[in-house]
């Protein structure tokens, strides 16, 4: 995902101009100017940012859920009478949300799919909506040549699909840490892991097509072939020591494995996990399903490389994985003590009969 570069060559390439075909590195003066202007343009590294701002937002959303999961605890501990003939204008509102947020699409097609309640389709959109507009709000989605550096659209789709991985991975256990800050239980979350998976899917495809089209435009499929097939099936990139590739001499290089092996599995994973197919596969799916998922989370972060925040969400969805099987330990002999059967209020609004 990083830049191509390529200091050092032949001195007579420094000044030719940017259009003769052998200016095609920061050996030649014009090209290096070129490639600074669109880095200042678009920076390789503010892309990070996107991938900060798709953990911030499934945190704040954990944290409301855990305020409210809170609230209702306090209120069930301390009940005050209510008068059922004057319900206050909270109650209303709760009530008319909870008329629609309960109500789900039924029919052949529905059931198959394992289409959620109202307000768990109008969540599961709004997530939708901020990874549609993460990616594709910001032009230019594409530099004008490859050597330039990644396609920014590529960049930012791939740093936010390598940031929901954590919370895919919390969201899996029957007993995980996000049942216990919240409150909400597994057969509830369990829809959301499927379609966070499914949005991670779709961030991936966004993110390999770029890299895909790319050379395609700069050099035809002999391009394309010779990228995707090297040595090792993988992008070499160089990365300088520095914070800054473009401000710094001494190149240290590196290498990307390829994307399309952990593609493959997470596809394998989301499908598989359509409530109509692992119904009819449901052993293969058991005995599959955690294999897979091991086997996505390495080649993913074998693809990433070790590459800037790769580590911490890597860290963070072992740390994840640690709770939920010491949580599973805990929770196994007691049984689950957050079900949402006992909540009135926010946690509610994620009900939904599939496992």
């Amino acid at each position: 995902m990083s830049m191509h570069r390529n200091h050092g060559g032949d001195p007579a390439v420094f000044s030719l101009p940017l259009s003769d075909p052998r200016c095609n590195n920061d050996s030649c003066q014009a090209f290096e100017a070129a490639h600074k202007e669109s880095q200042a343009a678009v920076s390789y590294y503010w892309q990070y940012e996107y991938g900060h701002w798709t953990t911030w937002l499934y945190l704040a959303v954990i944290f409301w859920f855990m305020l409210l999961f809170l609230f209702q605890s306090w209120h069930d501990r301390h009940p005050r009478l209510l008068s059922i003939s004057q319900p206050s204008a909270l109650n209303r509102t709760v009530a008319l949300w909870r008329t629609f947020s309960y109500r789900r699409y039924r029919g052949h097609v529905a059931d198959r799919l394992g289409l959620p309640s109202f307000g768990l389709q109008l969540f599961i959109f709004a997530a939708i909506i901020f990874a549609a507009v993460a990616s594709f709000a910001v032009r230019p989605y594409y530099r004008e040549r490859r050597g330039y550096g990644s396609p920014p659209l590529g960049v930012r789709a791939g740093l936010m699909a390598v940031a929901l991985t954590p919370i895919i991975v919390a969201l899996s256990g029957k007993f995980n840490i996000i049942t216990l800050l919240t409150g909400v239980g597994y057969e509830k979350l369990n829809v959301v892991h499927r379609w966070s998976a499914w949005i991670c899917f779709a961030l991936s495809v966004v993110h390999t097509i770029p890299f895909i089209v790319a050379p395609l435009k700069e050099g035809g499929l002999a391009v394309l072939h010779q990228q995707f097939y090297s040595k090792g099936a993988f992008e070499v990139r160089i990365s300088s020591l520095g914070k800054n590739p473009l401000l710094h001499s001494d190149l240290l290089t590196m290498f990307q494995y390829n994307g399309v092996p952990p593609l493959v599995m997470l596809f394998f994973l989301s499908v598989f996990s359509i409530p109509y197919v692992r119904a009819r596969v449901y052993e293969y799916f058991v005995h599959s399903h955690i294999l897979a998922a091991v086997a996505y989370l390495g080649l993913m972060f074998w693809h990433t490389g070790n590459l800037e925040d790769s580590v911490s969400h890597e860290r963070f969805t072992a740390t994840e994985h640690t709770a939920n099987k010491r949580i599973t330990s805990v929770g196994l002999p007691l049984g689950n003590p957050c079900n949402l059967a006992d909540n009135t209020f926010g946690p509610r609004i994620l009900q939904e009969q599939y496992a």
